[in-house]
């Protein structure tokens, strides 16, 4: 899954994927926590939306609030603020950055999970121009993927247990398995770590954690002497 245009970045970004509920969230800290124990590597933890990010993030609000917006806007502002995370990863003095969602979730969201031929603009088209586009691709794309797996029944009952869902977690078992089935197509294909996302956390993290060194590249494989 490694891509050349990345041998600039700085800082070598791992992200965690994987459907609602899956507890990305709650693993991206847990596994940075232990890349510290064990390898005293310090890391950035972050969302694709964060709060820092001003007028990106206060559009985010409409979009996970329930006001109507077009397609293309959705998709540009989730581009724009995957973009600036990862942007801002290369700025800060760390060993590595850990990402909850990256520019696969865009992909899996905005398309796959859709598959909605409606609208008069190809928004499948727009976001794969702006991701092929070499300056975007080579700033947000990871070097490591990692997804975490579980099937639906489980994904209704931990989102359940959330209260007020946004408008993606509203979809329809056909969307959310849709999504699914695309991370799991992805972590084959680009040969990351797929984890059963069903377990304890610890069990989770150490699982997360044993992907992840299958995978390091020669030229980051210091982070782990």
């Amino acid at each position: 899954m490694y891509d050349e245009t990345l041998s600039k970045r700085k800082v070598p970004i791992i992200a965690i994927e994987g459907v609602d509920g899956c507890g990305k969230g709650t693993q991206t800290y847990r596994l940075s926590q232990m890349l510290n124990d064990k390898h005293r590597l310090s890391s950035v933890v972050t969302s694709v939306i964060p709060d820092g990010l001003g007028q990106i993030s206060y559009l985010r609000k409409f979009l996970v609030g329930g006001k109507p917006v077009s397609r293309i806007s959705e998709a540009l502002v989730y581009m724009a603020s995957i973009y600036e995370v990862c942007k801002e990863l290369q700025e800060v003095e760390i060993d590595l950055g850990i990402m909850d969602r990256s520019i696969y979730s865009t992909i899996a969201y905005q398309v796959v999970g859709r598959e909605s031929k409606t609208e008069p603009f190809d928004v499948e088209r727009l976001i794969h121009s702006v991701i092929n586009h070499e300056q975007f691709k080579e700033v947000v794309m990871p070097d490591y993927l990692l997804v975490l797996d579980i099937d639906h029944s489980t994904q209704l009952q931990r989102m359940e247990k959330r209260g007020k869902l946004d408008h993606f977690e509203k979809m329809p078992k056909e969307f959310h398995e849709r999504v699914r089935e695309y991370y799991r197509v992805q972590a084959i294909y680009l040969k990351a770590g797929i984890v059963n996302g069903v377990g304890t956390e610890s069990e989770i993290t150490e699982n997360l954690y044993t992907a992840l060194r299958a995978m390091i590249l020669p030229e980051h494989q210091h982070f782990f002497e």
